[in-house]
Formats: C-alpha cells, structure tokens, sequence
C-alpha cells in the first residue's frame, strides 16, 4: 500500500508538526490584545483623579489630573 501512497488509519505522519499559520495569528492577536490592554491601563491612569486606574469619578465633577 506505501507504494501506491495510501496509509493505513491510525498510522503515523512522517513529517512532524510543527507550528501552522493559525498558531502565528493565535500569537499576533494576544501580542495586540496585551498592547492594547496596556495602552488603556495607562490611559486610565492618566485620566483617574488619584492615579489609581479603577477608582470612579465623582458624579457631575468629572476632571483630568495634571
């Protein structure tokens, strides 16, 4: 049958597997995920009042710190 370039199921590959394109944009995308999350956690750090990124503006007295 190997002549013919069948395999029998079940049967080993004989190349090996290694990383394919889906493993790459896999890769990509949680780079740009980790980015853009830093890219906000520094925006919010900026914008809160205390410099603590998850404490809430007063109602009506929204400012930016300086």
């Amino acid at each position: 049958m190997s002549q013919m370039g069948m395999s029998m199921p079940g049967g080993r590959r004989k190349r090996g597997g290694g990383p394919d394109v889906y493993t790459g944009l896999l890769f990509l995308a949680v780079m740009v995920l980790g980015a853009a999350t830093f890219l906000m956690y520094q925006a919010a750090v900026e914008v809160s009042p205390d410099g603590n990124p998850i404490s809430e503006q007063e109602p009506g007295g929204v400012r930016v710190a300086q």
